[in-house]
């Protein structure tokens, strides 16, 4: 059996041969990637020549998210600025964006985030989705725990009808979201107090023959089928794999499986 190569960590630089970071739960990458996204931008900064950003709402091992404005449009927009391999052609990445947001651009669900615009810069390759109002059911998650509290029934039902419409669709058309969490799930209220239920992340998937894959293991741990975690290639199941445990935690609080410690 082949030993797995020293990998590190894009957050805390730990350099082990893992494909999860111990200390924050990081996708672990080869020594070679150098990510211009971990460099925040800052307010005023222009992206894409269109795209003025406005402050940063969320970060991760892999990207950065921010709210900006479409300087031709007007519009209010979340840009997604991605980790970029300073050691490969960038022709080759931008191209495998403009192939994946073909395929997603062509979700027209209700319940899944829109897909406006791809592009590439010095800030790094960016994706530019639709601004959700609304809150992170992982939040939401949150804030209910500590107050020893869980969800309510009917909005479970309204919340897993909302998810299982936006993958059907995505499943029909032959894309695995891959990475199915409350993080990927913005809640919202309609005029008439009706829950809008929102899936995003789908800009990280990529096309090959016809199909949408992942690169490597993506996903967070606590959601991931066991195909996922083996690195195994994967269909839609995953992904409803992925709800029925997130579900679990809406109506109980807790997750169905939890690692032993040491």
């Amino acid at each position: 059996m082949n030993e797995m190569a020293v990998q590190v960590c894009p957050i805390c630089g730990l350099t082990m041969p893992l494909v999860r970071c111990p200390n924050d739960g990081s996708r672990m990458m080869e020594p070679g990637w150098i990510y211009s996204v971990l460099r925040p931008l800052k307010g005023g900064a222009v992206v894409g020549g269109r795209y003025v950003i406005e402050y940063e709402m969320a970060t991760g091992s892999s990207s950065r998210v921010y709210m900006a404005i479409d300087n031709i449009t007007g519009r209010s927009v979340a840009v997604k600025i991605l980790a970029v391999d300073t050691s490969l052609d960038t022709e080759p990445v931008l191209a495998r964006l403009v192939q994946q947001a073909q395929a997603v651009a062509g979700l027209t669900s209700v319940h899944t985030v829109t897909l406006y615009d791809i592009g590439s810069g010095v800030s790094g390759s960016f994706l530019v989705f639709e601004l959700v109002d609304g809150r992170l059911l992982g939040e939401m998650l949150e804030k209910l725990r500590k107050k020893h509290r869980k969800m309510l029934p009917d909005a479970v039902c309204e919340l897993a009808a909302g998810v299982l419409r936006s993958l059907a669709e995505a499943h029909e058309a032959g894309i695995v979201h891959g990475n199915v969490s409350p993080q990927h799930i913005a809640l919202g209220h309609t005029g008439c107090g009706e829950l809008t239920v929102k899936l995003f992340g789908f800009g990280s998937v990529r096309t090959e023959g016809g199909r949408l894959t992942r690169d490597g293991v993506t996903g967070v741990p606590a959601y991931m089928s066991p195909e996922q975690i083996k690195n195994q290639p994967v269909d839609g199941r995953s992904d409803l794999y992925a709800l029925g445990v997130m579900l679990y935690r809406c109506v109980s609080g807790k997750l169905p499986f939890v690692g032993k410690e040491g």
